[in-house]
């Protein structure tokens, strides 16, 4: 099977992921340097002034996209489960919502369904190491923005989600317009 610290293709070929185990990795400060350097662009972050909500039962998941995206310049809360989601989604915005297919307590899928029955203007993207069509379709039919297979490559993660956020900037510029 595929182990956590295989997620990220970039941050594992790299160095950036440290094995402690055989199903477990950390993220070291130096291994955050590199995943920094990895995706560094001279350029203003595009995800400046944004939030995100990562939800991911896997702690090297959450603590990665916590750094890549924090990186991007994204605000990051992270969350390791379906229930506790659903909390922080009905008291705060967030723009940008990661969200993994298979969480413990249910459905990723859920959330992205309360997300759109309540008109949350936030761009949504699904995880899922446990991929298939029938299940990117199903995701795709909640209207969300991404679907992304683990494991992840960095570099193919930042460039989608600079689409993402271009969308969701271009969006709200459309709508102030009507």
């Amino acid at each position: 099977g595929v182990r956590s610290s295989d997620y990220f293709l970039g941050a594992r070929k790299s160095g950036a992921l440290s094995a402690h185990g055989p199903d477990s990795c950390s993220v070291t400060q130096l291994s955050c340097d590199k995943i920094r350097f990895m995706i560094a662009d001279p350029e203003l972050p595009f995800g400046s002034g944004l939030t995100a909500l990562v939800v991911d039962d896997e702690p090297v998941i959450r603590q990665l996209l916590q750094v890549v995206l924090g990186d991007l310049g994204f605000n990051v809360e992270t969350i390791a489960d379906l229930r506790t989601a659903r909390e922080r989604v009905s008291v705060l915005d967030f723009d940008l919502v990661l969200v993994d297919k298979n969480l413990p307590d249910g459905s990723g899928l859920e959330l992205c369904q309360t997300l759109r029955a309540a008109s949350v203007d936030c761009k949504l993207v699904v995880m899922s190491g446990y991929a298939n069509l029938s299940s990117a379709v199903e995701a795709f039919k909640l209207s969300v923005s991404d679907y992304f297979v683990k494991p992840i490559d960095l570099e193919d993660l930042r460039a989608r989600l600079a689409k993402v956020v271009e969308v969701l900037h271009l969006s709200r510029r459309n709508k102030k317009l009507i």
